[in-house]
């Protein structure tokens, strides 16, 4: 698992699989999850994130501390 911040757009995303992307769909407004061909979630971001730090336990130590995504 590799998660990443990227501080210019606001936004956090969570690797979960190596595999390339094969579809990409918005499950909620600023959620979106990518899917591996064989259905599969690959990796979840989420927009504003800052605007969202009660979803996630942890987020706000992580977007402090990191720099932009790579």
């Amino acid at each position: 698992m590799k998660i990443d911040y990227d501080k210019e757009v606001d936004a956090l995303y969570i690797q979960l699989l190596d595999d390339p992307v094969s579809e990409t769909e918005e499950i909620s407004d600023g959620i979106v999850v990518d899917f591996t061909a064989d259905k599969k979630v690959r990796g979840l971001e989420i927009l504003n994130v800052t605007k969202r730090l009660d979803i996630l336990p942890g987020v706000k130590e992580l977007v402090g501390t990191q720099s932009k995504a790579a």
